[in-house]
């Protein structure tokens, strides 16, 4: 099973990187064993790729978040799966805004709805505070 959190990942796919390295190097300079160099290229393209998907993963969530605050779609939930204290507090702050904006929208619509209302009505309002003059 590999380990989810971040750092452990980038730190063993680092080490990946660098061993694979210094094999081809040995490989191809002291031995010219050509066939097993080229199946630890292609070991190393799949290292590269996979650690670029996974730096790359954590840019997704944050557009995906930002794209969700920009057209007000606050239903998407957002998880740190597990990727270590830095990505659970990242997971806090979005659903911290997110909270935000769904109650500051909820206010919105609330004081539309009073307008609306307000709009509506054939008659005078007259509202009290609650220590007592006029509004």
């Amino acid at each position: 099973m590999m380990h989810k959190r971040f750092r452990v990942q980038i730190i063993v796919r680092a080490a990946a990187l660098i061993v694979i390295t210094a094999a081809l190097t040995v490989l191809v300079g002291w031995t010219q064993q050509y066939a097993l160099a080229a199946v630890l290229v292609a070991v190393l393209a799949y290292v590269v790729v996979s650690l670029i998907r996974y730096v790359e993963k954590t840019a997704r969530d944050l557009t995906r978040f930002l794209e969700s605050v920009r057209y007000a779609d606050f239903s998407q939930g957002f998880t740190s799966e597990g990727r270590g204290p830095l990505f659970d507090r990242l997971q806090d702050a979005f659903e911290d805004v997110t909270s935000a904006f769904r109650r500051i929208r909820a206010e919105e619509e609330q004081v539309r709805y009073l307008e609306n209302v307000v709009q509506h009505l054939g008659m005078a309002l007259i509202s009290y505070r609650d220590d007592g003059p006029l509004s």
